[in-house]
């Protein structure tokens, strides 16, 4: 079930690893890209609500971008299947532009 299959591998991106490069290439060896292309989408989701929430949440979501979600389209630009790489660098921009917009 393809719905199961993302739920199980958006979980497992979200777990705290020391090497995140490293835990980010062997979820990619497994084949399990997609949930990588839903947690992307959803932290940009969340990257662009924070107009409403306190400066403590806004520092902790800018933090918590530019340390993991960085990295992970760092990996995903180079494993992700070839169609799918124009959504993972367009994550990557918009990620970086609202995190230059709070960065202030």
């Amino acid at each position: 079930n393809f719905k199961k299959i993302v739920a199980q591998g958006v979980k497992y991106v979200s777990k705290d690893e020391d090497n995140k490069e490293i835990f980010f290439t062997r979820l990619f060896a497994c084949g399990q890209w997609r949930p990588v292309i839903v947690k992307l989408a959803d932290r940009i989701h969340n990257m662009r609500t924070l107009d409403v929430c306190n400066v403590e949440k806004i520092k902790k979501q800018d933090k918590e971008t530019r340390e993991n979600y960085y990295i992970l389209c760092d990996v995903a630009e180079k494993l992700v299947p070839k169609k799918y790489r124009q959504a993972v660098t367009y994550a990557r921009k918009e990620l970086n532009r609202l995190c230059e917009k709070y960065e202030s």
